[in-house]
Formats: C-alpha cells, structure tokens, sequence
C-alpha cells in the first residue's frame, strides 16, 4: 500500500490548514447572526419610534397631511437613519480591521508578516444594502 497525500490548491494559495477554514467559516456565520440581529433592532427600534410619535402623526393628521404623506415621511426617516448605519458600520469595518491587522491580529489570534489588506467590496455592499433595507 502506498501513502498519498491530498493537497486543496485553493487553501495551499491562502496558506490555511482545515482547522484554520473551519474557524474563519464560524466567524462568517457569526457575522451573518450579527446582521439579522442588527436588522432586528433596527425594526423593533423604529417601530417603537411609530409608537412613541402618536402625538405627531395626529397633528400632522389635523393639519392636512394623508396618510400616504405620514408614512413617506416615516419611510425616508428611516431609509436615512438606516442608510447612514449601512456607511458608518462599512466604515467602522474597515477601520478596525486596518487596526488589527496593524496589530498583527487575525481571526486565528496574533500572527505577524501580515501587510495587506483585502476587502471584498461586492459581499461587503450587498451586506451593507441588505442591512440598511431591513427597516
């Protein structure tokens, strides 16, 4: 009998062993949890927002303005609140990102020869859209 070996050549580029991709696929899924959260509270906050401005819309109501107005109005509030998160989180990201890796940490702990940073923009906009239509 002889011994082979198998070699991935897509993680023999990267570098990373199964362990290693294992790990890094816990830390997507943690993000996905993450952003259904984040769409979680964004609902629930904006929907208490409704609630705690009765006293607005029924003066609006009276001054003349329609409920389609009413609700635009709640709808662009919340597209901008929610759009300017989508911004501030995408840059936040990647400003801790660009921290850690200055620190030489990565998902795997602490490691050092590490000086470039890629971001995969396409996953990073889709989340950032998702994450700010959620309201």
């Amino acid at each position: 009998m002889t011994d082979f070996a198998y070699s991935n050549e897509r993680t023999a580029l990267i570098g990373e062993s199964a362990d290693e991709r294992a790990f890094r696929n816990g830390v997507r899924v943690s993000g996905v949890l993450a952003l259904l959260l984040g769409m979680f509270v964004i609902f629930h906050t904006l929907s208490m927002s409704l609630v705690e401005r009765v006293k607005e819309i029924a003066i609006l109501n009276s001054l003349g303005a329609t409920r389609a107005q009413i609700g635009r109005a709640f709808f662009l509030e919340g597209l901008l609140v929610s759009a300017m998160g989508a911004v501030c989180g995408v840059g936040l990201g990647i400003g801790l990102a660009k921290l850690a890796l200055v620190a030489g940490y990565t998902t795997l702990g602490k490691r050092g020869g590490i000086d470039l940073l890629q971001i995969s923009w396409g996953p990073a906009i889709a989340i950032a859209v998702v994450g700010s239509s959620s309201h």
